[in-house]
């Protein structure tokens, strides 16, 4: 006899759609996120710790499926925080970047002051 296992994934899998648009356009989208799926690891946790306390005739499998909704949700926090990181790192790459050009384009400038005084004894 053949038993098949399924784990409903809807409201994680909705919940990292709507974090594509949300991290795209900034916002704060990704923590928002984190802190979603980390209370949805908070629940998952509550709800395995109280079938095992309470041991029924399916309560294995179903431990078994929550342990594999755990790790899902623990993949999901690990690569949105890895790409957390990698967004703050460019974010602050980018800043001396932009920094450097700047006083790149300022000490290229003429340093000749009497510029300004022959334009205005021409006129």
């Amino acid at each position: 006899m053949s038993e098949s296992i399924t784990v409903n994934l809807s409201s994680v899998a909705s919940s990292g759609a709507s974090s594509s648009a949300q991290g795209a356009s900034g916002g704060g989208g990704i923590a928002g996120q984190i802190e979603a799926l980390k209370n949805k690891l908070k629940q998952l946790t509550k709800e395995m710790a109280d079938t095992a306390k309470n041991p029924d005739e399916g309560s294995q499998k179903k431990v078994e499926l929550l342990q594999a909704q755990i790790q899902l949700v623990q993949a999901q926090i690990a690569e949105l925080e890895k790409r957390q990181a990698q967004l703050e790192e460019r974010k602050g790459n980018s800043q001396p970047a932009q920094a450097e050009s700047s006083r790149r384009a300022d000490s290229s400038a003429p340093k000749d002051s009497s510029l300004g005084r022959l334009v205005d004894e021409y006129l």
